[in-house]
């Protein structure tokens, strides 16, 4: 996880991973391979989330998108002084432009419907210092 960082390094990764369903049921990429390392955001926590992006022509949700935490962040025994607050793991999609008529995440299509910002919701979590005075 840390090779090659500092010790006080707090290793946080987010984007869009591009891992849809059907390539993480065929390889798990994600539980066999990111999840060994990191504490992966809708494995921890979002429990009422989907996915992040809706493939209308196979009826399915991928989580394309992710937050990758330090597996001790999402233990009580923090890392570096912090935790990420696994409750607080959700979607951001609550803005009337983001979520089209079908439920699922509104793309931009330059501009040729009222919604529309992205074909992906992105996820959003809380972090807090574990104890006030190890934080920087």
């Amino acid at each position: 996880l840390q090779r090659g960082l500092p010790a006080d390094v707090l290793p946080i990764v987010g984007g869009d991973f591009n891992i849809n369903a059907g390539e993480e049921r065929d390889n798990g990429y994600i539980a066999k391979g990111l999840a060994k390392d990191w504490a992966v955001s809708q494995l921890i926590g979002c429990g009422t989330c989907q996915g992040s992006y809706y493939y209308h022509t196979k009826r399915e949700w991928s989580f394309f998108d992710m937050l990758l935490f330090p597996p001790a962040m999402a233990s009580a025994a923090g890392f570096n002084g912090w935790q990420v607050d696994p409750a607080s793991i959700r979607l951001v999609h609550q803005g009337p432009y983001q979520v089209n008529r079908w439920g699922s995440p509104a793309r931009f299509d330059e501009g040729k419907h009222a919604e529309g910002v992205s074909d992906h919701w992105p996820l959003y979590a809380q972090i807090h210092t574990r104890n006030p005075e190890a934080a920087p």
